[in-house]
């Protein structure tokens, strides 16, 4: 598969990961953390994360967490509310870290 290819066209989640066959090798209860914004084309304006989501879950995949924020375009950690999102980011590794 050619990821390369869809990833400037804001297609990158719905054609690049077609199905959720290949995420069944990913351990099941593996903490996954997803954040985008609400203008980010690569992530299909937040749809296309919707939907890669869903096939995680599909896969089998159950501990999801995600962060929307609004406003922000592809470099989320670049953006004016670069503090907030880094802050939410390391909040939720220190939740899913076994301390």
């Amino acid at each position: 598969m050619d990821v390369a290819k869809h990833y400037g066209t804001g297609q990158f989640v719905t054609k690049a990961i077609p199905n959720p066959r290949p995420l069944r090798s990913i351990r099941r209860s593996l903490p996954i953390y997803l954040f985008s914004s609400s203008e980010d084309p690569v992530g299909e304006r937040l749809e296309g994360l919707r939907i890669l989501m869903g096939r995680y879950r599909s896969a089998g995949l159950w501990n999801i967490s995600h962060h929307f924020y609004p406003g922000g375009r592809h470099e989320m950690l670049n953006e004016v509310n670069s503090i907030e999102v880094r802050t939410d980011l390391l909040l939720w590794i220190s939740s899913v870290l076994q301390w």
